[in-house]
């Protein structure tokens, strides 16, 4: 290991780390070395302006704000602590250590070998019990798909990148074919959707910046491909979990609990509809127990605005869409850049953030893992993008 290479060990270890499960205390404490090392690199040679400063505040600040009323004032006070101070403490230590293409490179590289391992490790768990729901390290099926609908963006722009090197383009096709193999086997509905979103965001972002002909042609055409592929999919993984291939798509969709949830969650939001119950996804855990006695799992909306809606009332949608939109806005200046390494950070982070919408819609898992790989990448992408500019200049 060079000198140069140290900053990066620690951020690198854990960017690998975050795509598995059971390794929280490993995982802490490599976050307390990368925050302290960003600090101190931060402090020896100052980075671009921080982004999204006034979005992350409010968000901070109207968590913060729901204490007032909180249910349960501690849980909500560690739920703030865990799912919105890690989120933006990742943020902040990958976008200051994010420097150079160097740094860049390594952090891919290291998705890169972080979803070849989620593959094989998935090849072997499926061989043994058929089934990649099963406690493991990989965390089951809604962590699976999640994790890999977040990073498949940075796959895509990177084979787009690599175009031309055959060998690291290769590499590349291989990982996203296993990753979307692996997608395929979790049987997630919302995986299939997102990944549509996220191929039909990319196409349409990179055909409409002066792409070249020929290289439009293979942009719309990956789309198509991989639209009419997931339909295929979509359809078979709605059998597969019905258990009887004559079910139709429509009435699995109709027979899917989560309608009853959403209903449910309306009337939560109804009886408090300025200030809600506290924060936290499990801050009215106690009044979807009593209404769903039978089912552990219906604890929280299952939807990340609802959710909001239940633990801070409409000002907590608020919020949450302001940090959205500004985060769409930042992708969506970056897309408009001239230099192609900036336009298509922008179109993977723009496909991402949809990717990522799309996928929470009938699972809230912005919360810890999930919620910390997604800013750091957001952090990763945004830090170097904006070296990038300012280099421009």
């Amino acid at each position: 290991m060079t000198r140069q290479s140290l900053p990066i060990a620690a951020p690198t270890l854990l960017l690998f780390l975050l795509l598995f499960v059971h390794v929280t205390a490993l995982r802490s404490i490599t976050l307390a070395i990368t925050v302290a090392v960003a600090i101190l690199v931060w402090r020896r040679n100052p980075g671009p302006p921080v982004p999204l400063k006034l979005p992350l505040a409010l968000w901070a600040g109207m968590a913060l704000l729901s204490l007032a009323w909180a249910r349960d004032p501690g849980y909500s006070l560690s739920e703030i602590r865990v799912e919105v101070g890690y989120d933006i403490v990742y943020f902040l230590s990958f976008f200051a250590l994010t420097r150079e293409r160097r740094d860049w490179n390594v952090f891919r590289g290291t998705l890169l070998a972080g979803l070849a391992t989620i593959a094989v490790l998935a090849v072997w768990l499926y061989a043994r019990t058929h089934d990649l729901d099963t406690d493991s390290f990989l965390g089951g099926i809604v962590s699976i798909s999640t994790h890999l609908v977040t990073i498949f963006p940075l796959l895509v722009a990177a084979m787009i990148e690599f175009r031309r090197n055959y060998p690291a383009l290769a590499a590349t096709l291989i990982v996203a074919a296993a990753a979307l193999g692996v997608g395929y086997f979790t049987f997630n509905r919302n995986f299939i959707l997102a990944i549509d979103a996220i191929a039909l965001t990319m196409a349409v972002m990179l055909v409409r910046h002066r792409a070249a002909g020929r290289q439009r042609l293979a942009i719309v055409a990956f789309a198509v491909a991989i639209v009419i592929s997931s339909g295929l999919f979509f359809r078979s993984v709605v059998q597969h979990r019905a258990g009887d291939v004559d079910t139709t798509v429509q009435s699995a969709l109709q027979s899917d609990p989560r309608l009853s949830i959403w209903q449910f969650s309306l009337e939560l939001i109804r009886e408090h509809p300025f200030t809600g119950v506290g924060f936290g996804r499990f801050a009215a855990a106690d009044s979807y127990r009593e209404k769903y006695p039978h089912e552990r799992a219906n604890a929280h909306a299952h939807n990340p605005f609802l959710n909001y809606a239940v633990q801070m009332g409409i000002g907590g949608v608020a919020v949450l869409l302001l940090l959205l939109f500004s985060l769409a806005r930042e992708f969506w200046v970056l897309w408009e850049s001239d230099l192609l390494q900036i336009r298509l950070i922008g179109a993977a982070g723009m496909a991402m953030l949809v990717g990522v919408i799309v996928k929470t819609q009938t699972s809230d898992l912005w919360g810890r893992q999930h919620g910390y790989l997604f800013w750091a990448l957001t952090g990763m992408m945004l830090g170097y993008a904006h070296r990038l500019r300012r280099n421009q200049y």
